[in-house]
């Protein structure tokens, strides 16, 4: 009679561990208090393009080059999906400036679907490598972009003539805060000489 009940226990503990939990583990992404942390650019790329993750946040300064040797012309980092991006400190990501490396347009590119907010108190620095590409820190293909707080965006270049925060090609851009600045060298084409670049889209 023992065995018998001790049978049904051990049927239902193991029901009770089949049903789904709620509990998330420290450092899933789901909120603020748990968003994911940057370290360096594969953490990066990897936090920005997972759609279950919807907080990220650099905390420490780095600086972090973008490694690709495919040859194309690319992006850092596709964002599809809500995201907040929370910058409190000083980064840096560095497109190659060595021959064959790939040309990287942009260090984050939004399409269709997306919503990014990117916030904080630190700044957040693309050193771009092409000299007939966008050079964005933030490229808008699609989607709604919001900067918030004081945050930096600062679009300069690496072994490029010029640099620029954000471009606007076909999204909502919303300006709810922030500094934006742009650089260029002795390239004198006015589209890149500022800090936005509004192509189209709509812009607040």
């Amino acid at each position: 009679k023992n065995s018998v009940v001790v049978s049904i226990l051990l049927c239902c503990v193991m029901l009770v561990g089949l049903l789904p939990t709620t509990a998330f583990a420290a450092g899933d992404g789901t909120s603020e208090a748990t968003a994911i942390e940057v370290t360096d650019y594969a953490t990066f790329k990897a936090a920005m393009e997972n759609p279950e993750i919807l907080f990220v946040k650099i905390s420490n300064t780095l600086s972090s080059a973008i490694s690709s040797e495919t040859g194309h012309l690319i992006v850092g980092a596709s964002v599809s999906s809500n995201k907040t991006l929370i910058v409190n400190a000083d980064a840096t990501f560095t497109a190659s400036g060595v021959a064959g490396k790939d040309i990287v347009d942009s260090l984050i590119q939004t399409v269709n679907g997306a919503s990014l907010t990117i916030k904080g108190t630190g700044t957040l620095r693309f050193k771009a490598n092409g000299n007939n590409s966008f050079n964005a820190v933030v490229r808008i293909d699609g989607g709604t972009v919001y900067v918030q707080d004081s945050v930096t965006l600062h679009g300069t270049y690496n072994n490029a003539t010029y640099g620029c925060a954000i471009l606007n090609q076909n999204g909502n851009l919303n300006l709810w805060g922030g500094t934006l600045k742009g650089e260029a060298g002795y390239y004198t084409n006015p589209n890149y000489l500022g800090a936005v670049d509004l192509r189209g889209g709509n812009t607040v």
